[in-house]
């Protein structure tokens, strides 16, 4: 009798420390760094003279907190001299941050562009939309010369 409960409380105890050795695994799961990531690439230029045309878009879960989002284009061109285009990240449907970029001279001004912004969400899932939101005179979006290839990136983390 006295083996059968020692074997009974050793059982129970292995199975007490499974839950709560799970518990502990299972609640450092919960709060994982989230990430995403995309890229495209391109062998021609992409030229844009729509205001609101979506450059990239994701998705992603977070637990809450802080998130960082950075989108890059590897060669920003704007078509026209004195002429621009805003790129605008919007989160939720939330205009979030904005970048300007623009030309005093025309098509010589070739560079590469980026997005970043970092804050506070609430735990859920999240859209992430970069977007030109004014055109001006149209932008090549990435520029690509002839032969070489173009890249534009989305990152979101937390």
């Amino acid at each position: 009798m006295r083996v059968r409960r020692g074997l009974l409380i050793a059982a129970g105890c292995f199975v007490l420390a499974a839950v709560i050795g799970y518990a502990l695994v299972a609640a450092s799961w919960t709060t994982a760094p989230s990430f995403v990531y995309q890229q495209q690439s391109f062998r021609s230029s992409r030229t844009v003279s729509t205001a609101g045309f979506e450059l990239q878009s994701s998705t992603l879960h977070t637990t809450g907190g802080t998130v960082d989002v950075e989108w890059y284009d590897s060669a920003f061109l704007s078509r026209e001299r004195l002429s621009g285009a805003y790129v605008s990240l919007f989160i939720d449907g939330r205009r979030t941050v904005s970048s300007l970029r623009g030309t005093a001279t025309g098509t010589s001004e070739v560079a590469p562009d980026t997005l970043v912004w970092a804050g506070d969400l609430p735990a859920g899932t999240h859209s992430f939309v970069v977007r030109l939101d004014r055109v001006d005179g149209g932008v090549l979006v990435p520029y690509v010369p002839p032969g070489g290839e173009g890249v534009d990136s989305l990152s979101v983390s937390q």
